[in-house]
């Protein structure tokens, strides 16, 4: 899972998330369609919300669950999110090292 960016028109553009197969993950798509246009949110926004949701969605994939399953565990993801080795450039900043919540998995795609 990879979060995207989607041009809708020539200067208005939205995040999704998309899957191996750059297909638009459907949940994560609705979802942050209606945060940058019924809900008025910045792209900024989205983008970051995009990027969370592919390392969530990513998270359950890999572990077999799927949406309903993965939110009735949140203790294992945030146990993967705690566990995970990252780099730290000074306090408070790291990237994960690999896996699905790796900067790669969450770096956006244009």
């Amino acid at each position: 899972m990879k979060a995207s960016r989607a041009g809708l028109t020539d200067t208005l553009a939205c995040r999704t998330v998309v899957d191996e197969d750059w297909v638009p993950v459907a949940v994560a798509d609705a979802y942050l369609r209606h945060l940058r246009l019924g809900a008025d949110r910045a792209e900024g926004t989205t983008r970051t919300y995009a990027g969370d949701m592919a390392c969530y969605l990513g998270w359950c994939e890999a572990n077999g669950r799927d949406l309903a399953a993965g939110a009735a565990a949140p203790g294992m993801f945030v146990a993967m999110l705690k566990t995970t080795p990252v780099t730290r450039a000074g306090p408070g900043q790291g990237r994960a090292l690999s896996g699905v919540c790796s900067a790669e998995s969450r770096a956006e795609i244009s």
